[in-house]
């Protein structure tokens, strides 16, 4: 039997532009055990950068998002260099106007950094979308499971020391131009 109820009910809230409150290893430790050892395998698969697959539909809808998402990425920048895209498009997107909009928006942003911000603000709204109408089950867990490796990423990010990269930057253009 699958402790959904207990497991969510005892994580922390997330929410976008705030630090992790758990880290992805706890939010395993504490599922472990509570659900099927398959669904524990698909949650440890989202942290490990895997997109994992099967039968589920919010997996399914996830998939379909964000392999669109990065397809419409590769259409605009193999534009922009003149170059065909047909390559580089991965099997299992869909045509979505919105999708366009968003990989067009952060396209168009001038910091690689909030480009990259103004992608994880669209996957988030969409999962915050997929949420609907689960709390307590499988997809919820999948959901928070997704959200909580964006903010992980975010955490790394604003971790980063960049007075080191921006060092090193320096030093490696510097001698680069010797």
């Amino acid at each position: 039997m699958a402790y959904y109820t207990y497991i969510l009910s005892s994580l922390p809230a997330l929410r976008f532009g705030v630090p992790a409150p758990i880290a992805p290893g706890e939010f395993l430790r504490i599922s472990k055990g509570l659900i099927p050892e398959e669904e524990h395998g698909l949650l440890s698969r989202i942290f490990g950068g895997e997109l994992p697959t099967g039968n589920n539909d919010i997996l399914k809808k996830w998939i379909t998002f964000d392999t669109t998402l990065r397809n419409e990425l590769v259409k605009i920048r193999s534009a922009r260099r003149g170059e065909g895209h047909e390559k580089y498009i991965r099997p299992g997107g869909s045509e979505d106007f919105a999708i366009t909009h968003i990989a067009l928006h952060a396209q168009r942003t001038p910091s690689i950094l909030k480009s990259v911000l103004v992608l994880d603000k669209a996957r988030w709204d969409y999962l915050n979308e997929l949420s609907i109408g689960h709390y307590f089950d499988l997809d919820a867990l999948l959901i928070y499971a997704f959200e909580l490796s964006i903010l992980k990423k975010w955490d790394l990010v604003n971790e980063a020391d960049n007075d080191s990269l921006l060092s090193g930057l320096l030093m490696d253009n510097a001698g680069a131009k010797q």
